[in-house]
């Protein structure tokens, strides 16, 4: 059954309904959740018409519906001269970002997309209507912390209220973050893993993202293994260059295939990724924090994904990611009274590496399963304690 509410009042409608028939409500939005299931005994409801996005610049903050995606807040907060904390997917629902804890561009200046929330507007699955958020006592303030980090199931979120930033403070050029390009064929996976790793101590303004990807069908190596690495510096272009200076290196530049340096609208910031948010066949993503990664672990992990799209034409479209970011302020802000009680345990770990796992059929999602426990192993393999999985 699927349910697109209009107001309030339907949503509690809907909890009455699928609690009489013994459904299991799932409000949706963004459509990406791979790993919750939807069967005949499932009442989809649809958080669509719930997507308005209003910049209040009074309070610096801004309301978002929770049927909007992340694509809609991002164009309606830069339109309005502001940013705020956002996943790198325009498709997903922003809301559904925040639950998981939500690691950002900005993690390394603000911290993960929880540590913005100035409060949550939901209604319970006994039909209240609460307004929670950090100054809530007793058990609202309990379930606010839960929804910060570990959030999912426990209400329907009709609206989140966030904190947006000036763009002006981050002393751009035109709004546009500058960002250093590299493409590497898979024969210079070591130069592309060194340069990776050197990232040890990254600026709180630079991003850094490793992609494993085969080659698009307009280009000349179709269907060829490929690394692209990324440097993105949200601050002033003067003092990027400096920030990110591993990928200026001719010995490492040498043995790349492509290098370019761009500036980038903040307003078209995920637009690159737009071909990763298609639905169909068997999609999943697979990821974790850790604290440190060497270049053997890269490699490795390369290798492994080269191996399962040889072995299974039906894997080919599956991309890895590996990012490096700053974890300074996450912490901190971890430490501060608002934070400690929040559910988030990877603020101290700024390497988060995720499988999108594509596949046309169900052997072939078979196949990947096993590469991705493998991912992760490799992935984990320096650090201590228990693992800890990062759910988006």
């Amino acid at each position: 059954m699927i349910v697109r509410p209009n107001s309030e009042q339907d949503i509690a409608d809907s909890i009455k309904l699928a609690r009489n028939n013994e459904l299991i409500l799932l409000p949706g939005n963004g459509g990406c959740a791979s790993w919750v299931p939807i069967t005949a005994k499932t009442m989809y409801l649809d958080m669509k018409n719930f997507n308005n996005v209003i910049v209040d610049q009074s309070s610096s903050t801004v309301r978002v519906g929770g049927g909007a995606s992340t694509g809609e807040v991002i164009k309606a907060v830069v339109a309005a001269g502001y940013y705020t904390l956002w996943c790198n997917s325009n498709a997903v629902g922003y809301v559904g970002s925040i639950l998981g804890g939500g690691i950002s561009p900005f993690t390394g200046l603000h911290g993960y997309l929880i540590d913005a929330v100035e409060s949550i507007q939901l209604i319970t699955t006994d039909g209240q209507i609460l307004d929670v958020g950090p100054s809530s006592e007793g058990e609202e303030k309990a379930l606010f912390n839960a929804l910060c980090g570990a959030g999912h199931g426990l209400g329907i979120i009709t609206s989140v209220v966030m904190k947006v930033f000036s763009l002006k403070i981050l002393n751009m050029t035109e709004d546009c973050f500058w960002t250093r390009r590299v493409v590497f064929p898979s024969s210079a996976i070591e130069a592309a893993a060194k340069a990776f790793t050197q990232f040890s101590d990254p600026d709180p303004h630079l991003v850094i993202n490793m992609v494993f990807f085969r080659a698009l069908p307009s280009t000349s190596a179709l269907g060829s293994p490929m690394i692209t690495l990324t440097a993105s510096y949200f601050g002033p272009s003067n003092e990027a260059e400096q920030a990110a200076t591993v990928l200026f290196d001719q010995s490492i530049i040498g043995k790349a295939v492509e290098a370019e340096t761009l500036l980038v609208s903040v307003a078209t910031a995920n637009d690159r990724n737009n071909h990763m948010n298609i639905h169909g066949g068997f999609k999943d993503t697979w990821s974790c924090f850790v604290s440190s990664v060497d270049g053997a672990a890269i490699k490795e992990s390369f290798e492994r994904w080269v191996q399962v799209a040889e072995r299974d034409q039906g894997a080919k479209r599956t991309l890895v990611l590996w990012g490096r970011f700053n974890t300074n302020m996450a912490v901190s802000l971890g430490q501060s009274p608002e934070g400690q009680g929040k559910f988030l345990g990877v603020r101290d770990r700024g390497v988060f590496t995720n499988v999108v796992k594509y596949a046309d059929t169900l052997e072939s999602n078979r196949a990947l399963d096993q590469f991705c426990y493998d991912h992760l192993d490799i992935a984990r393999r320096r650090d201590a304690g228990l693992p800890r999985i990062a759910v988006e």
